[in-house]
């Protein structure tokens, strides 16, 4: 019973030992609301950041209460880059302000507004396949489907990104056939006549705006700044000018941006998915010289870890290098020698 007593509380010691370290490893729960802090956190300093934009731009650049919804169209405009430059600072206090309030906004907005988008689309994605992993293993199959994974992404992606231009060419197209504007750019419309279209006016009829010289969009105009603010190119020479409109844009810049963003990685991973499986299919040709290099250890047998690292390589998935320095990393853990893990190796 002695000689039995030494070796039953190393086990208790071992199972406490092995309990603390599960305490001392984060769960996925523990790790959500960690993540969870850290994006709130984030999204209070951009709103903080939005605020002292909107309140710079009143007390530097004169703009009035009553135009903040211009100082927000502005603040889109900023942190998407699309940059139609119909609204600009006027002082040279305002001027130095920007300067460094562009950065920290493009990088503040920017990021929460890539985790958003992000977090977004994985939950579309998530409730349309109901099971993510489900579909990737369909899509790695080797059978023949109608449509693959990659394929239904993309077509879904891309319907989205239509939406959003159709949705932008026909508000602007209609809400802005004609408009008046406002503030500087109505101010600034030397060809308008002021007293037959006024300030703040959408009341007037096309063809009186237009024969005042009014800001006129046709439906070509109307799906020409639709794409070319998706895509965040932002030349300006056709922009949102009345006011319901730029209140529209400052939801839909940032939506159609996302979508933009959203097609343009679906496309790219479908055409480099594709590219890969005709790689990987190639591979099946095994000649001599590729033999030798496929067998690292035993030159006359290839194991399945020595295939699937070819492959990986091959593709240019991964580097020799790599494979080397995860192998290194796995013999460091391997205590025992045998080729496996068990937790308490990992926690050691």
């Amino acid at each position: 019973l002695t000689s039995l007593k030494g070796p039953v509380e190393s086990d208790d010691s071992d199972e406490t030992s092995s309990e603390s370290s599960e305490e001392s490893l984060p769960s996925d729960f523990e790790q959500r609301g960690s993540d969870a802090r850290d994006n709130f956190v984030l999204y209070v300093l951009v709103l903080v950041t939005v605020g002292i934009g909107v309140a710079g731009a009143r007390c530097l650049d004169g703009t009035g209460a009553d135009d903040i919804v211009t100082a927000l169209y502005v603040i889109v405009q900023i942190f998407t880059t699309v940059g139609y430059g119909d609204v600009t600072v006027e002082t040279t206090w305002m001027r130095l302000f920007m300067t460094f309030y562009a950065m920290v906004l493009v990088i503040l907005a920017g990021y929460a507004f890539s985790i958003t988008s992000d977090a977004f689309f994985e939950r579309v994605k998530a409730s349309r396949e109901g099971n993510i992993a489900e579909g990737m293993r369909l899509a790695m199959t080797r059978e023949k489907k109608c449509v693959s994974y990659e394929m239904r992404e993309l077509l879904k992606s891309g319907a989205i990104f239509l939406l959003v231009i159709v949705v932008g060419t026909l508000f602007f197209g209609a809400y802005e056939a004609c408009t008046c504007s406002y503030d500087l750019s109505w101010k600034d419309a030397g060809n308008m006549d002021h007293a037959a279209c006024p300030e703040y006016s959408n009341a007037a009829d096309y063809e009186t705006c237009k024969a005042a010289g009014g800001y006129v969009k046709n439906w070509i105009d109307a799906f020409y700044m639709s794409v070319i603010t998706a895509t965040t190119v932002g030349f300006g020479d056709v922009s949102p000018k009345s006011y319901g409109g730029r209140a529209f844009a400052i939801a839909w810049v940032p939506a159609a941006v996302a979508c933009t963003g959203n097609f343009i990685v679906k496309l790219s991973s479908f055409f480099f998915q594709k590219k890969q499986e005709m790689n990987i299919r190639t591979a099946k040709g095994i000649h001599k010289e590729m033999f030798k290099k496929m067998a690292r250890q035993n030159r006359t047998q290839i194991s399945r870890q020595e295939y699937l690292e070819y492959v990986l390589v091959e593709n240019s998935l991964v580097s020799w290098e790599l494979i080397d320095d995860i192998n290194f990393k796995f013999d460091q853990m391997d205590l025992c020698r045998n080729g496996v893990l068990s937790y308490e190796e990992i926690t050691e």
